[in-house]
C-alpha cells in the first residue's frame, strides 16, 4: 500500500461511535485541553519577500466576544469570523540568533516541522550543521514556550534526526544515528533542567534503539530494539530513572510502530517477514506478569495487512476496537477491517470484520477493487469515524489528487469529504478538542508564494462528519507566504493518538 501522504517515521511517530457514543472532547486527554488550544494551528511560513522561514501561529477568532463556553469555542476553528496569524520565531543566521550559526539548516528533512507538546504550551525545532571540525553533522533543539515566546536550546547532538516530548511533557526522546556504525540510539533530557548534558538511553542486549511510541499519562515510553542477531524486542523505558523493563519477547520479524490500546492493557503492530516483505497485524497483552508474545491478527490472510489503529474513545464494558488495512496479495484490493472485543485479541474469538466489504458509493468507481490507500487509518478522537485517503492506481502512480473519505462505523459506508476538486492533499489530522470530526488538510497545490485568495489556501478546514453538511474552508492568513507542515496545536492526534 502506497502513501503520498508525509511519513512520520520522520518523526520516529508515527477507535467506536456505535459503541461508544458521545465523548467529552475535551477530557480525551486525561485532563482538560484548553478547546481554542486545541484548535490553533502551528505551521512552518517562508516569507515571500525576505525568504526567512519561521514558525507561525493561526488562531481562531470567536464570531462573539461572549463566547465563553467550551461548547460555543468547539465550533470556532470551522465557524470563526477570522483567523490571526502571529510569528513565533525570529530565527536568523549568526551572533544575531543562538538558535542557528552559518551554515545551519533550520528543521532538516528528519525533522521538517515543529513539535508540538501534548497541551500546546511549547514546541520543539530542531537546526543542525557540522561539529567545530566541519567533519560529524550535529544538531541541537530549541523549545520555545509559546506563551513567553522564550527558547530554550539543548546542549548540540550528534547525528540527531528527531525530538518528542513525552506524553506528560515532562522529557524530550532525542533520536539521532550514529556516524560510524549508521545505528540509531535515544537520548532523553529533562526540560526543567535544560539546559544540560543529555542522558544516552542504553538497552542491555540492544545494538539498535528507537522510539516506538508513547506511554498515555506518563513520561515513560516505548522502545523496539534490535539486537545482534537481528532480533526485535519491544521495551518501557521510565526517562526518571532510565529503568528499561523487556515488555514483549524478541521476534525475527522486523516491527513497526508500537500502538497502545485506549485501556493500556494491549499492544499492536506489524510484524514484516524478512524474506518475502510481508506484513501481518499482531498484538500483544499487558499483563504484567512477564514478556509477552505477538499473536497475529492477519497471518491466515492472504494479504499484506498494516497501520493498525486503536479506538481513542472509550466503549462500555471495556470494548477494544482495532482497525487495519490488508491489501489481497491475488488482487491488489485493499480492505479495512476491524477487530472488536473485551478481551485479548485473538484470531478466533470474536472474528475480524471488513468494513470495506460492501458496497462504496463515494469511493472512486464505486468499489474498493483497483483502489490504492494512500494515507494512514485515523480515527477522530471521538471514536465516530475512521479517515482514509484513497484513489484509483493511476493516480497514485503519477501522484495526482486523492481522494480522503470518512467512514461510518454505524452504516459501514465511506463518505468523501475532501478530494481533487478541493485541492492536493498531502497531509490530514483531526482537531482533538471539537465536538464534531474536524480535519486539517495541508493543500500543497496552493503551498507557494501566492497571497492567499479565494480557493488558494494552503490551509483547509474540513467537517468530517458524514451526517453534516459538506464543508471545506480555506484559512486566510492575508499575508503572502509558503506554508509547510500545518499543524493542530493541544492534543494533537498526530503526535499523541
Amino acid at each position: 500500500m502506497r502513501s503520498t501522504l508525509i511519513s512520520l517515521a520522520l518523526l520516529a511517530l508515527l477507535g467506536s461511535g456505535c459503541a461508544a457514543g458521545a465523548v467529552d472532547a475535551g477530557n480525551l486527554f486525561g485532563e482538560d485541553l484548553d478547546p481554542v488550544v486545541g484548535q490553533t494551528i502551528l505551521f512552518v511560513g517562508t516569507d515571500a519577500a525576505t525568504l526567512r522561514t519561521n514558525i507561525y501561529q493561526v488562531q481562531p477568532v470567536l464570531l462573539r466576544d461572549d463566547a465563553a463556553t467550551d461548547e460555543e469555542r468547539n465550533g470556532a476553528v470551522l465557524d470563526a469570523a477570522s483567523f490571526t496569524v502571529r510569528v513565533l520565531t525570529d530565527l536568523q543566521v549568526g551572533a544575531e540568533g543562538p538558535m542557528l550559526d552559518d551554515g545551519d539548516t533550520l528543521l532538516p528533512g528528519s525533522a521538517p516541522f515543529a513539535v508540538p507538546d501534548r497541551l500546546g504550551r511549547r514546541a520543539a525545532i530542531i537546526a543542525s550543521g557540522y561539529d567545530a571540525q566541519g567533519i560529524s553533522e550535529v544538531g541541537r533543539v530549541a523549545v520555545i514556550d509559546l506563551a513567553t515566546l522564550e527558547q530554550r536550546l539543548t546542549p548540540d547532538v550528534a547525528g540527531l534526526t528527531s525530538v518528542r516530548f513525552t506524553w506528560l511533557g515532562g522529557h524530550l526522546v532525542l533520536e539521532h544515528r550514529d556516524p560510524m556504525s549508521g545505528a540509531l540510539g535515544l537520548s532523553t533530557l529533562e526540560l526543567d533542567a535544560l539546559p544540560q548534558d543529555l542522558t544516552e538511553l542504553v538497552v542491555p542486549g540492544a545494538d539498535e534503539v528507537q522510539l516506538a511510541g508513547l506511554l498515555r499519562d506518563s513520561d515513560s515510553f516505548l522502545v523496539t530494539a534490535t539486537d545482534a542477531d537481528g532480533a526485535s524486542f519491544v521495551a518501557t523505558v521510565d526517562p526518571w530513572t532510565q529503568g528499561v523493563v523487556t515488555v514483549v519477547n524478541p521476534v525475527a520479524q522486523a516491527l513497526g510502530p508500537v500502538r497502545v490500546s485506549r485501556s493500556g492493557d494491549f499492544f499492536a503492530t506489524t510484524l514484516t517477514d524478512p524474506e518475502s516483505g510481508r506484513r501481518t497485524v499482531a498484538v500483544a497483552s499487558l499483563d504484567g506478569a512477564g514478556p509477552a508474545g505477538w499473536t497475529s491478527l492477519t497471518g491466515e490472510l492472504s494479504a499484506d495487512c498494516g497501520d493498525p489503529s486503536w479506538n481513542p474513545a472509550r466503549g462500555p464494558d471495556d470494548l477494544q476496537q482495532l482497525a487495519y488495512a490488508c491489501e489481497d496479495l491475488d488482487t491488489g484490493r485493499p480492505d479495512i477491517l476491524l477487530w472488536e472485543g473485551t478481551g485479548e485479541p485473538t484470531t478466533s474469538t470474536p472474528p475480524m470484520e471488513t468494513l470495506t466489504g460492501g458496497a462504496q458509493p463515494a469511493v472512486p468507481d464505486g468499489s474498493m477493487d483497483g483502489l490504492v490507500l494512500r494515507s494512514r487509518l485515523r480515527w477522530d478522537p471521538t471514536g465516530q469515524v475512521l479517515l482514509f485517503g484513497a484513489s484509483n492506481g493511476n493516480d497514485a502512480v503519477d501522484d495526482e489528487a486523492m481522494t480522503l473519505l470518512v467512514l461510518n462505523l454505524l452504516d459501514r459506508r465511506a463518505t468523501a469529504v475532501f478530494d481533487g476538486s478541493d485541492g492536493v492533499a498531502d497531509l490530514a489530522h483531526f482537531a482533538a478538542a471539537s465536538s464534531e470530526p474536524v480535519l486539517l488538510v495541508w493543500d500543497r497545490s496552493a503551498s507557494g508564494f501566492t497571497s492567499d485568495s479565494e480557493g488558494r489556501h494552503a490551509i483547509k478546514l474540513v467537517s468530517a462528519d458524514p451526517n453534516g453538511e459538506r464543508v471545506v474552508r480555506g484559512v486566510e492568513l492575508g499575508q503572502a507566504l509558503r506554508v509547510d507542515y500545518p499543524l493542530f496545536l493541544g492534543g494533537n492526534t498526530l503526535l499523541y493518538p
